[in-house]
């Protein structure tokens, strides 16, 4: 069933037909308009067009007249974009070149989006995004602009950068204090050592403090890095055997480390644990190779495969040891790696790919993105 108002009248003349047609095609393009209009005045964002070829602004809403604080009987119409922008954009562009630039861009692609720095009638710049629209009425095309000040947006962002600022200096400043605290504890460990006669003694001091050094130097990199989150472990190992090297000279053992240049970043959960499991068996390396004749050669080497990082350690001069009876009490330093090892929920095992070789291999999944 027709609908009676769109129905045509029953009986009437051809003319009388296209007339009741065209009444109602003028009323429906009236009702369009009047929705457009509506919806251009009461716009909170400012709404303007723009025509070629001189792309000055051809119609705006209430709410332009308002972003842009324009006065009372000023004519919008004798303005185009770049009087209402200052000399040059934010990237050092003259405003009119980048203008052009923008609007050639809509017309070829139908639209463009973009931020923009515009200033208010009286020259007071803020800042803005632009959606440009390219439109036709009776085949003459045309541009919409909608403007929108984010100038609070921006307020915020800008207080977020100094709030992230402040944190960064305030994780610095906690990376540099615990980095020197440590140290500290350390030195202090170095200082009884040398007041200590029993060799035993003076060792255990001495690890000791390599152990807080090899914590220390964590906080140390993190400080004087970029990056606050995370440690390069190539060149935290290369301090940590550098500190080692000259930290056991006096045992009289040679060192001689080969690292393969591979960047591998840590988290701090990962990279603390894995710090000291490194101290101690390069330690112990250095420990076994200071009783023979032979020069100490260690290959330390870090490898990504499958999202599980690889530590090696092979020892050139370390030759496969007898088994240990069951009754004896494990040492320290194994029972440390071992700890760490369980805490990153790695594996560590052992080979001898010769007689006089042994070949550490620490497995893990780190904690975090590298």
């Amino acid at each position: 069933m027709k609908d009676h108002d769109t129905a045509p009248l029953a009986g009437a003349s051809p003319d009388e037909v296209a007339c009741d047609k065209l009444e109602r095609v003028e009323a429906d393009l009236r009702t369009s308009e009047e929705r457009y209009r509506t919806l251009f005045e009461n716009s909170h964002d400012a709404l303007m067009t723009l025509a070629p070829p001189a792309w000055l602004f051809t119609s705006c809403n209430a709410a332009t007249r308002t972003v842009f604080a324009i006065p009372e009987g000023c004519d919008f119409t004798t303005l185009g974009p770049w009087d209402l922008s200052p000399e040059v954009q934010a990237d050092g562009r003259p405003s009119g070149e980048k203008a052009a630039e923008v609007i050639g861009i809509a017309m070829e692609h139908g639209s463009n989006f973009f931020e923009w720095t515009h200033c208010r009638y009286q020259g007071e710049a803020f800042p803005a995004t632009v959606l440009l629209n390219r439109m036709e009425l009776a085949g003459h095309p045309f541009l919409q602009a909608t403007v929108r000040d984010i100038t609070a947006q921006k307020q915020v962002e800008l207080r977020l950068q100094a709030s992230l600022a402040e944190k960064e200096i305030l994780f610095k400043e906690v990376h540099h204090r615990v980095k020197n605290n440590l140290a500290i504890v350390s030195a202090l460990f170095s200082l009884q050592a040398r007041e200590e006669d029993d060799p035993r003694v003076v060792g255990k001091l001495l690890d000791g403090a390599n152990r807080v050094k090899a914590m220390s130097l964590v906080h140390e990199m993190l400080y004087s890095s970029g990056d606050l989150t995370r440690v390069n472990l190539s060149g935290y190992l290369r301090n940590l055997v550098a500190h080692l090297a000259a930290s056991l000279t006096a045992r009289g053992t040679p060192l001689l480390l080969r690292e393969p240049e591979q960047q591998l970043l840590l988290s701090l959960d990962d990279a603390v644990p894995c710090g000291l499991i490194l101290n101690e068996l390069i330690t112990n390396s250095i420990k076994h190779s200071a009783s023979t004749e032979r020069q100490g050669v260690i290959e330390v080497s870090t490898v990504v495969h499958e999202g599980e990082v690889m530590v090696r350690i092979l020892d050139l001069s370390r030759p496969r040891l007898p088994e240990a009876p069951p009754q004896k009490r494990q040492g320290l330093g194994l029972r440390i790696v071992e700890n760490l090892v369980s805490q990153l929920g790695g594996t560590l095992t052992t080979e001898h790919p010769t007689e006089t070789s042994t070949l550490t291999v620490v497995r893990f999944r780190p904690k975090s993105k590298y």
